[in-house]
């Protein structure tokens, strides 16, 4: 069911992705739903599902985006791999941590994907507006994050794909 559950998310950032138009005030950031995703998947699951939701985003943003395929991929994993390094330190239910992380990962792909695009020539984009667009990918990541984690929180829950709530023993 997780793997279900996976694909249906998904479909739903990269809809929501590709839907919502970017914000221009933003250096022409769009909304990072298929980062988010993997930043959740990081934090509330294995690596395995991890990677495997790194490859499933990347494939999807390299079909609705001028995005090379493969270079998408990479920078999912990698920024997937990194979050889950914290996977036994944060909580992902709490809306701050889901916010830190999405912001983080947003930064982190938007500026590793333009420095692959621009080692191979693909784009010419000034390293200012790349900076600008990170920014603006960071920030919406920041506030959209909160929100799909506990939409994907809630549904994994559910259908027992994650077990029990964990919680933050400070006399630990």
């Amino acid at each position: 069911m997780k793997w279900l559950v996976m694909f249906f998310f998904a479909l739903l950032a990269a809809g929501l992705q590709w839907a919502i138009p970017p914000a221009s005030f933003l250096g022409g950031a769009k909304t990072p739903f298929l980062t988010i995703l993997v930043a959740y998947y990081a934090l509330a699951h294995d690596s395995g599902a991890m990677l495997v939701a790194g490859l499933v985003a990347g494939v999807l943003q390299g079909a609705l985006s001028p995005v090379p395929l493969g270079q998408s991929v990479v920078c999912f994993c990698v920024a997937g791999l990194l979050a889950g390094r914290f996977r036994r330190l944060v909580v992902p239910e709490v809306w701050l941590t889901a916010s830190a992380f999405g912001a983080a990962s947003s930064f982190l792909v938007s500026g590793f994907l333009w420095g692959l695009m621009m080692a191979k020539g693909v784009v010419a984009v000034p390293p200012l507006a790349a900076t600008a667009r990170a920014f603006g990918a960071a920030l919406l990541g920041g506030v959209a994050a909160p929100v799909f984690f506990l939409a994907a929180d809630a549904v994994d829950r559910l259908l027992g794909n994650v077990r029990v709530r964990r919680e933050i023993d400070v006399y630990d």
